[in-house]
């Protein structure tokens, strides 16, 4: 390749990045997601279906009474827009009452992998007794059909010396000066094959924030749940005040936690895939300084399949102001500059980059064929003086279509094939250059899929004795 060629590509390269890491963090936009029975309840759960044409919505159930306590479920016509969403009805929500043994305060919301069990977790920081905290499992079946959950089971006696003490988060400290209970369950996650479950426990004001590990001896299985003691954060030392939902990147290798007081989104590195022994504070983000809106209270964090796009909610003080922020990101599962992972992780974004590179690649290629490849053919044929020439070619990515290249002479030559040289034209050489390529490229051990169409037609003629190039230039290039 040419030195010339080689500068442009990078140039080609460059010119589109050069802007692209302007903000990690960018607001979309924000949406209200009222519940249906009361205004007063907080939203405090956000969840999607895997292709994000169903969103899930947890509140917090503050009654006296666990009869109105729901999961409600919006139908969006583009995949994980908010502003398309649809409530899907009374009928189609999940009622919780079954298993919550008249408690409220709810917090975060949680699928299986397989969208066939629903988790939910309760709160009392109030209570003296070992069972006040649990995590709560509804089976459905259908994938993320809620209108069918029942209760299975719940955890017993979270709040006990066993699932609290002895892990590198600390210990649980009984009582806080004014003599309230100081543990509260407001946040949980669950790895993809259901063998750890993680909890976020609160400690009255400042104290004891503690995020604990948890191993499922049976997948999904809260009943066989037992506490990792070397793993574990106490979060008070990043520092946290009042840390709620939780959310793992896809690979598990990143954690994300949003503080209700102080309205920032934490971001951790892990040394292990869904393992806490050992883990970086990678930064932190203020919420309010991404959003026009005064953000008040920030209580879910949730994210889309591929980890491009933020979700967070967010409800006013007396929780009548229910309402998700939606933020892309410039590279997924991050929210803090210097800390994308390398494209190779994800092969999305590698498959973008093969794309971007393959597209300059093209784009200088067809930019200069058209007029190298005409002289090259007055070069070898200007002593027969037959310089009408046609050239257009269709290029097949998909194995499959190879056949067609066999015969793709006999139906693009018919449209490019010039009139034959009379009186009216004998002192003109009539020519087309160019090239339609189109297929999938296949996917590798690290790069995603990629559709590629790319049409680059030249239409010229020459005037005899001396060349005259006169060029209608076509050029069309789209990645998918």
């Amino acid at each position: 390749m040419s030195l010339i060629k080689k500068i442009l590509i990078i140039f080609f390269l460059l010119f589109p990045i050069s802007n692209s890491f302007g903000a990690m963090v960018t607001e979309v936009q924000n949406d209200d997601v009222e519940n249906s029975t009361t205004t007063a309840d907080f939203l405090t759960g956000i969840h999607f279906n895997k292709d994000g044409t169903k969103m899930f919505t947890l509140y917090q159930c503050n009654s006296e009474d666990s009869d109105n306590c729901y999961v409600n479920e919006y139908n969006l016509s583009t995949p994980f827009d908010i502003s398309t969403k649809s409530y899907a009805g009374d009928d189609e929500r999940c009622e919780l009452d079954h298993g919550l043994d008249s408690q409220n305060r709810l917090a975060d919301l949680e699928f299986s992998s397989d969208g066939m069990k629903l988790f939910t977790v309760h709160g009392d920081h109030v209570g003296d007794d070992a069972d006040d905290d649990n995590i709560y499992r509804f089976d459905l079946t259908s994938p993320f059909d809620i209108s069918t959950c029942t209760f299975n089971h719940k955890t017993t006696n979270l709040d006990s010396d066993t699932f609290q003490d002895g892990s590198n988060a600390g210990d649980f400290i009984e009582k806080d000066p004014s003599g309230r209970n100081k543990n509260r369950a407001q946040g949980f996650e669950i790895n993809e094959d259901g063998t750890k479950v993680f909890v976020v426990m609160m400690g009255a004001g400042t104290q004891n924030n503690r995020l604990l590990e948890y191993q499922l001896s049976t997948p999904y299985d809260l009943t066989t749940m037992t506490l990792i003691t070397n793993a574990g954060i106490n979060l008070t030392d990043l520092p946290t005040t009042n840390v709620m939902s939780i959310r793992f990147s896809a690979n598990g290798k990143r954690l994300f936690g949003v503080d209700h007081n102080t309205h920032k989104v934490y971001q951790i590195s892990l040394g292990s895939a869904y393992d806490t022994s050992s883990y970086t504070l990678d930064g932190i983000v203020n919420i309010n300084s991404l959003t026009s809106d005064s953000v008040a209270e920030i209580r879910a964090i949730s994210f889309n399949t591929n980890g491009l796009k933020l979700y967070i909610g967010n409800d006013r003080d007396d929780g009548t102001d229910n309402r998700i922020y939606e933020f892309d990101l410039v590279c997924p599962f991050n929210i803090i500059t210097g800390k994308c992972p390398s494209i190779t992780e994800n092969s999305d974004r590698t498959g973008m980059a093969e794309a971007q590179i393959e597209l300059a690649k093209r784009a200088i290629t067809l930019s200069s064929n058209s007029a190298l490849n005409r002289l090259k053919w007055i070069r070898r044929n200007k002593d027969k003086q037959n310089l009408s020439n046609q050239n257009v070619k269709l290029n097949l990515s998909n194995s499959q279509f190879h056949l067609l290249k066999k015969y793709q002479h006999a139906f693009i030559s018919k449209s490019t094939t010039s009139k034959s040289n009379n009186d009216s034209n004998k002192n003109y050489f009539y020519w087309s250059e160019g090239s339609v390529s189109l297929g999938r490229v296949g996917d590798t051990s690290i790069a995603s899929t990629k559709e590629a169409h790319t049409n680059s037609l030249t239409f010229g003629f020459d005037k005899k004795p001396i060349i005259l190039i006169k060029i209608i230039y076509l050029n069309q290039q789209t990645f998918q």
